[in-house]
């Protein structure tokens, strides 16, 4: 194969200028990440592996009771204008520790 770097029209999909966002949940779930940015740039792998996406899909029926307080948690609005102020404290201000307890 020849070797040439640089844009070419095989690789421009790994560039920004080729970049289309999927539009529904099902094109999201089916897209591939390649997190090797030199695939590509001089020639391509005659096989390049990557990771399947193949996350585990939670329903409020279909939830461990780990998954199901931190899901809890992140409903409630209250807790999320309360975890807002907190994350939005300004570090440098001295007396301002973090607490979980009183979190």
């Amino acid at each position: 194969e020849k070797c040439s770097p640089g844009d070419r029209d095989d690789n421009l999909w790994v560039t920004i200028n080729g970049y289309k966002p999927p539009e529904t949940q099902i094109e999201w779930e089916e897209m591939c990440f390649l997190d090797r940015t030199f695939h590509g740039y001089y020639t391509w792998p005659k096989m390049i592996k990557y990771p399947m996406n193949k996350r585990i899909r939670y329903t409020e029926n279909n939830m461990s009771e780990q998954i199901a307080i931190i899901h809890d948690r992140f409903i409630d609005k209250n807790f999320i204008i309360q975890l807002t102020k907190l994350i939005s404290l300004n570090e440098n201000t001295d007396g301002i520790n973090y607490d979980y307890i009183r979190f």
